[in-house]
């Protein structure tokens, strides 16, 4: 995360460059696309600690998450997207399958 707040600090503020919240974003899912997934994860990390709450943030988090192996952490992004946007199909059915491949067959057929 230090890269990319030294980046950010850099470069001024996103506010201060009149970046609005979707522009940040796109930034993170530009990273993500273009495969630079250090990058990106330090991205994602540095805006959910700024406390952003979009499900589209938490869900493409997950993916990145789900590529590295992290199945835990990305139930728990997942789980947070679900908490913002609760009919959104694909975190559901992305959050069943890391349920069953986590062993819990029962839960990930409900998701």
């Amino acid at each position: 995360m230090k890269g990319f707040e030294k980046e950010y600090k850099k470069n001024k503020s996103y506010e201060q460059r009149n970046l609005s919240k979707e522009q940040i974003l796109k930034k993170a899912f530009k990273l993500h696309s273009e495969g630079k997934i250090l990058e990106a994860t330090k991205c994602y990390q540095y805006f959910l600690n700024q406390g952003f709450k979009d499900h589209r943030l938490f869900y493409n988090y997950g993916v990145l998450l789900i590529s590295l192996g992290k199945l835990r952490e990305a139930e728990s992004i997942y789980r947070k997207a679900i908490e913002i946007k609760p009919d959104f199909a694909e975190v559901h059915y992305n959050l069943g399958a890391i349920l069953k491949d986590l062993g819990n067959l029962k839960e990930a057929e409900l998701s």
